[in-house]
């Protein structure tokens, strides 16, 4: 969590992944997902498959952090230090379920804009001006591998 708040503090833009089973495999197949991968600034492993392959591996990893459970932790520092969020992904409903969600869990947190992640490629530009507009301390994409990979990597 430091990592990305240091981060916001001196405003410098990070590329941050967790990374699981799944987008492992896909990253495998996707010779553009694996670059960019290993073009980000960090990648963690999410789940306990990718945590005992880095052991097997030889690799262990310290810390034991995963996308979703670090998202209330990520809400809750958001809030305190009075940083702003915006989220782009998942299915509308869902976003929009979300949002709800964590303005009751968090009272007070600065969600700067929420977008789902099913938009046509005619609407890139608009978002990534929403985006822009919105001037987000905190960026968080989960459109899904490798969709939001090669979406942050077009557009960052």
């Amino acid at each position: 969590m430091d990592l990305i708040f240091d981060a916001v503090v001196l405003r410098e833009q990070k590329l941050i992944s967790f990374i699981n089973a799944h987008c492992l495999n896909i990253s495998c197949k996707d010779s553009a997902c694996k670059k960019i991968l290993q073009e980000n600034n960090h990648v963690f492993p999410d789940g306990s498959g990718v945590n005992t392959a880095c052991k097997i591996l030889g690799t262990p990893v310290n810390d034991d952090v995963n996308g979703t459970d670090m998202l209330p932790l990520l809400c809750e520092k958001a809030l305190i230090d009075k940083k702003s969020l915006f989220f782009l992904g998942s299915k509308p409903y869902v976003a929009n379920e979300m949002k709800d969600k964590l303005e009751k869990q968090f009272p007070g947190i600065n969600i700067s804009g929420f977008q789902h992640g099913y938009f046509p490629e005619s609407e890139n530009n608009r978002i990534v001006q929403e985006i822009n507009a919105a001037a987000p301390d905190i960026l968080q994409v989960g459109m899904g591998t490798p969709c939001q990979e090669k979406w942050i990597k077009k557009t960052y």
